[in-house]
């Protein structure tokens, strides 16, 4: 199990870095005549781009996170409908949850959510002092920050829409099935609960490849992990990460509509 869920990781960020970060280059355009680099490659998003890079980001979660994730269960369980019950049971998609469990599950993603971010602070202040590379990492996080910024513009209720959609809904969907029910599922075969739990949390966390929130991702990973393991049901893992990352979106969206929602300075800072 440990070294199926290896290579299976190794495969997937392959294929997604390679293939999906082509394609993002595709639909934002770029001139491979005037690169001599790979670094000289410069993501531009922009109005006539934009909606194409969001269909793409989106395909490639579905297509190369979620997607391989069916193909895998059933080398499993031997069974080769991709949605059988066989194949549910193995990933959690057959226990059903208490209202309960999807309630306070969720609520406390909430609570924990300014914990998150003053981590990421934390961890760029412990790596300054251990290594001196905390304004690399501030910098990235700008990097960041900015592509986040023009992908997640929302000038409507309807545009709002769309950006949950492929922020919180398709990565609650495809990022669960592949870590907390196809990874989590081959740990616990073979570990105890606190290393499959704390395992799943930490190969999450790093799998995003953002080294300045790398802290708060592996906290998450592991808090959904914990979740998801102790309650059975990969429903509860989705609905928390789908809380989470809408959180996110909706407070982006308030934020860019501060004039109209009348929020004042003070909530706009916390926001």
């Amino acid at each position: 199990p440990l070294l199926i869920n290896g290579v299976v990781l190794i495969g997937i960020l392959f294929v997604y870095m390679l293939a999906g970060g082509l394609a993002t280059l595709l639909a934002a355009g770029f001139d491979p005549a005037g690169t001599t680099e790979l670094t000289d490659l410069k993501l531009s998003i922009n109005e006539g781009n934009l909606q194409m890079i969001r269909f793409v980001q989106f395909l490639a979660q579905v297509l190369i996170i979620g997607l391989p994730v069916l193909l895998f269960v059933p080398l499993h369980t031997g069974n080769w409908q991709p949605l059988s019950q066989a194949n549910r049971r193995f990933l959690g998609l057959d226990v059903k949850a208490s209202p309960m469990e999807f309630l306070f599950a969720s609520l406390a993603i909430i609570v924990i959510h300014p914990f998150l971010s003053y981590s990421a602070d934390f961890q760029i202040v412990v790596m300054d002092t251990l290594f001196g590379v905390g304004e690399k990492l501030l910098a990235e996080r700008k990097i960041m920050e900015a592509f986040i910024e023009k992908l997640t513009v929302m000038r409507s209720p309807i545009e709002f829409l769309g950006v949950a959609g492929l922020i919180a809904v398709t990565p609650a969907i495809c990022e669960e099935l592949l870590f907390r029910g196809y990874v989590l599922k081959n740990f616990s075969r073979s570990l105890s609960a606190g290393l499959t739990i704390f395992l799943t949390g930490l190969i999450f966390g790093a799998y995003h490849l953002n080294a300045s929130e790398t802290l708060p991702l592996i906290i998450l990973g592991i808090y959904i992990s914990f979740v998801r393991y102790y309650s059975g049901a990969l429903s509860v893992a989705m609905a928390v990460h789908f809380v989470n990352n809408f959180f996110s979106v909706s407070a982006l969206f308030l934020a860019s509509h501060a004039e109209a929602f009348n929020l004042s300075p003070s909530l706009l800072d916390g926001l």
